[in-house]
């Protein structure tokens, strides 16, 4: 069976002014997770969500699995993206408040899409396609954050030599933010506006701990360097 590439799709959804077929089934798997669970996800089920005959399940997808695995690309591409842009919303970086009103609101949303974030949680470490495809999705969040972070500490002066490290943190701090979201989804954590607060405060102390040193070792290698070369030029 060949594949469709997304392109492909999106140009069929624009010139018929509604979702493609493929598209229809994609969105009745994810209202079928959100509203009932995997338990119900059958190609009946599916196929009589999306308005098609059964038989016309199998012109798209092999199997059920190949279709969740698309539906929780999409899924995540698509909270990847509103997080993106509420965390870009942010204008100061240090303000306590700030930083913990963008976190709650992301804890908000996992919460409200409780049962798809629930089955993210529970199969992110999976060795299965649908495993690799939340993992994929993980990475480029945090490949994201990295860049916009590398972006905005290359313009205020740090060294290239750093890019390692800061790569290490986007994944530090990425990986704080899934434990807290894993705590809203298991029902740890009723409290989400202090859950967010506490969030900030350990993102905001880590990374200006971080960074600090950085660019205190920077300074001295720096200042470091006229002296060196005034010693080579009196010998």
């Amino acid at each position: 069976m060949s594949k469709r590439s997304p392109a492909k799709v999106r140009i069929e959804q624009k010139a018929s002014g509604t979702p493609s077929t493929r598209q229809r089934l994609i969105e009745a798997v994810i209202e079928i997770v959100r509203g009932e669970g995997l338990g119900s996800l059958t190609t009946v089920e599916i196929t009589r969500r999306a308005g098609i005959a059964q038989p016309g399940f199998y012109k798209h997808f092999r199997n059920v699995d190949e279709c969740l695995e698309e539906a929780t690309r999409q899924a995540l591409d698509g909270m990847r993206e509103t997080f993106n842009a509420m965390r870009r919303g942010i204008r100061n970086r240090q303000d306590l408040d700030e930083v913990a009103a963008h976190f709650e609101s992301v804890l908000d949303a996992v919460f409200t899409d409780r049962p798809f974030n629930e089955l993210v949680s529970r199969y992110r470490r999976d060795p299965s396609p649908l495993g690799r495809a939340i993992r994929e999705v993980e990475s480029r969040v945090t490949r994201d954050f990295t860049e916009e972070l590398w972006a905005t500490l290359r313009q205020a002066g740090l060294r290239a030599e750093h890019r390692g490290e800061m790569e290490l943190l986007s994944e530090l701090l990425f990986g704080s933010m899934a434990v807290c979201i894993e705590r809203v989804i298991d029902g740890r954590d009723a409290d989400r506006p202090k859950l967010a607060r506490e969030l900030a405060t350990f993102m905001i102390a880590g990374t200006r701990g971080v960074l600090g040193r950085l660019f205190e070792e920077d300074g001295r290698k720096r200042a470091a360097k006229p002296k060196q070369g005034g010693a080579g030029r009196a010998q």
